[in-house]
């Protein structure tokens, strides 16, 4: 009888261990996430904490960039913060953690350009100003001429927002090859 029970449990723990390295297999497989793949991952150690919605390969393939591009703890203290509950992704989580601040520059500055164009982040990103430029807006460097070019040509130093900002620019010669004088018309400037 207790060779019986030994033997018993014996194979009970190798069915549970070849069974659970297979369900750890599979969850981390490049498959749409399923009901297996969500359960190992948000629920035992063998998991990264968080898993995406069933059925979605493309939103894991998103969601695998911003995890490269934040690194794993980013991202799993990122799903944390914006899917606290069930720390199952979607796509309104995903778009939530690409917009917050605390992880957007880090995204931008560890992402291609194709990785952007597939996760719909736009190329450039213009700064908006809230007053009324046109939705243009002016660093402090553009927003006035330069004080010493004003001063000395006696103009008054008035800012108007609808008119673009015009730097004057002194320009230096040109270098010289050999001692000879260059004769290289001058625009007017004035």
């Amino acid at each position: 009888m207790r060779n019986f029970i030994y033997q018993t449990a014996k194979h009970t723990v190798k069915a549970v261990g070849v069974s659970s390295a297979l369900a750890v297999g599979y969850s981390h497989a490049p498959v749409e996430p399923n009901s297996v793949s969500n359960f190992i991952h948000t629920q035992t150690p063998f998991g990264r904490g968080y898993d995406y919605e069933i059925g979605s390969l493309n939103l894991k393939a998103k969601g695998d960039f911003i995890s490269s591009a934040l690194g794993r703890e980013n991202m799993v203290s990122a799903v944390e913060k914006h899917a606290s509950d069930s720390h199952i992704v979607d796509l309104n989580v995903l778009n939530r953690i690409i917009e917050d601040p605390q992880y957007k520059f880090k995204i931008r500055a560890n992402t291609t350009i194709g990785e952007k164009v597939f996760l719909g982040i736009p190329l450039v990103d213009l700064p908006t100003d809230s007053t009324n430029n046109g939705g243009f807006a002016i660093s402090n460097n553009q927003s006035s001429f330069s004080e010493t070019s004003e001063e000395s040509a006696g103009e008054s130093t008035t800012f108007d927002s609808k008119k673009p900002v015009i730097k004057k620019h002194r320009s230096e010669p040109l270098p010289r090859r050999g001692n000879k004088p260059v004769n290289t018309p001058r625009r007017n400037t004035r």
